[in-house]
């Protein structure tokens, strides 16, 4: 992919992951699941190019839903969102890393663009983003919101192409901070769990130094548990929480591990557990230990979903948990 990762001094530095877009391969029953299991509620429809939105409140979306095809996925005028060929199986389709603001990403896209970084801009009307493919071929949205109230922008868009090309301009690139930390999640009465929002993902890797140092010098991540001679990191973005985990795969698939929801106490973890287990949805796992409270589904096509409560401990050493369980350390 060009230059070699340490080389790339780009430093996005985005705030925390703020939202993941995912191919699925029956649009309609796991837009359901997300909806009444995950308590993930729909907020807009692009049938254009075949996709949901779910989101709780905090954001225009936590989790994006595309169906499986493999067509190229076009927005207006042209703007190809999705190549042809990407996108036919079910898994990943990117993460989305939330920025200060544009003049933040308009920033990086310069000292991106002076290093000759292969990327693709978009105008999604209430966000501007930059994407970029990692050494091992995970997609990365870095995105900043462009309006106060993307509740009326889905209003007002309802079943049209909302993407298009932007064209970054450092003269009129704007400071405004438009997301919010104050926000009253959207609850699902229906569904099983109640999260507030998505802010964890666990990456499986072949190359941990490569992507390691990858995640540091472009993503903008910082290092706030373990290293790459331990087998595993653990990045925060500039908010301070951490938001992506990263082991060394071993005899596992590289990629998406899973995705995680933070929930707003241990109750809740308790609770969805026992309404998952009426409505007879399989766990998958469950975690106690001094830094969260967890529970593992997985959704129709098999992705895991981990919904959890933070506690105050420190986040253990991946040794001290049992085997099954070290994928889901943070």
């Amino acid at each position: 992919m060009g230059n070699q990762a340490e080389q790339l001094n780009v430093s996005m530095a985005p705030r925390r992951l703020g939202h993941a877009n995912l191919f699925v391969s029956d649009l309609e029953i796991s837009s359901a699941f997300y909806t009444t299991v995950c308590g993930i509620q729909e907020v807009f429809r692009e049938p254009g190019i075949q996709a949901a939105f779910h989101s709780n409140g905090n954001s225009h979306h936590d989790v994006a839903l595309m169906q499986t095809t493999g067509q190229a996925r076009v927005g207006r005028d042209g703007h190809v969102q999705v190549s042809s060929g990407r996108g036919s199986v079910a898994g990943l389709n990117h993460l989305g890393f939330e920025m200060e603001n544009e003049r933040t990403l308009v920033a990086a896209w310069e000292r991106a663009k002076a290093l000759k970084l292969q990327m693709r801009t978009t105008d999604h009307g209430m966000s501007h983003s930059i994407y970029v493919f990692d050494p091992e071929g995970n997609y990365l949205e870095f995105y900043a919101d462009m309006i106060d109230s993307w509740r009326e922008f889905y209003a007002g868009k309802e079943n049209q192409l909302i993407s298009g090309d932007w064209s970054p301009n450092p003269a009129s690139a704007t400071e405004a901070r438009r997301f919010t930390d104050l926000f009253v999640p959207d609850v699902v009465p229906r569904a099983a769990n109640h999260p507030r929002r998505l802010s964890r993902v666990t990456l499986l890797v072949d190359n941990l130094p490569h992507m390691a140092a990858y995640y540091r010098d472009v993503a903008g991540l910082r290092t706030v548990a373990g290293d790459v001679a331990s087998g595993y990191v653990v990045f925060a973005g500039a908010a301070g929480e951490p938001s992506v985990a990263m082991f060394s795969r071993g005899d596992n698939k590289n990629g998406m591990h899973h995705l995680s929801f933070e929930l707003a106490d241990e109750a809740d973890v308790d609770k969805g557990a026992r309404e998952l287990a009426a409505a007879g949805i399989p766990m998958v796992s469950r975690i106690d230990n001094e830094w969260k409270k967890s529970m593992v589904i997985a959704d129709p096509d098999g992705m895991k979903l981990e919904f959890y409560a933070p506690r105050k401990g420190s986040i253990p050493e991946p040794a001290t948990l049992p085997a099954d369980l070290r994928f889901y350390l943070f």
